[in-house]
């Protein structure tokens, strides 16, 4: 565990091995990073194999944005060329990260069509051997 000015960061095993010798330290403030960092990877990579907590986290999100509104407006943030640009930019990002991950769940489709495909062709073929087979037995 790392303490320091205020919060604690926690280092899992993985975190502590990848750590430099004692010769080559990083300073406190990098390691929290780095584990921050891991963790929300890890946290992240979770999320984003399970369809429902996916739409869960976007439908928390949409709400945190449309909340943003109003808070935007009273407190003058609209006005600024900052948070303005910093919201079309988010805009941008957030929607190509959702045509990437409708393209990602579109080739996974392909792919188990292409592989129920390929089932199917197999066992077409044993049908015809079979029926083959049957059909000399019977001559």
């Amino acid at each position: 565990m790392i303490r320091r000015a205020g919060h604690v960061c926690s280092l899992n095993a993985s975190a502590r091995d990848s750590l430099p010798s004692p010769s080559r330290r990083i300073p406190k403030s990098r390691r929290c990073v780095e584990v921050r960092g891991q963790l929300v990877k890890s946290l992240w990579s979770s999320i984003q194999g399970d369809p429902a907590s996916m739409q869960r986290v976007n439908g928390w999100l949409t709400i945190f944005w449309i909340a943003m509104i109003p808070i935007s407006i009273a407190t003058g943030w609209i006005n600024s060329v900052a948070y303005v640009a910093s919201l079309s930019i988010w805009a941008l990002v957030s929607d190509h990260w959702s045509a990437w991950q409708a393209a990602r769940v579109e080739v996974a489709q392909r792919k188990e069509e292409e592989r129920r495909a390929a089932e199917d062709m197999a066992g077409e073929i044993v049908e015809r051997v079979v029926e083959e087979t049957d059909v000399e037995r019977h001559r």
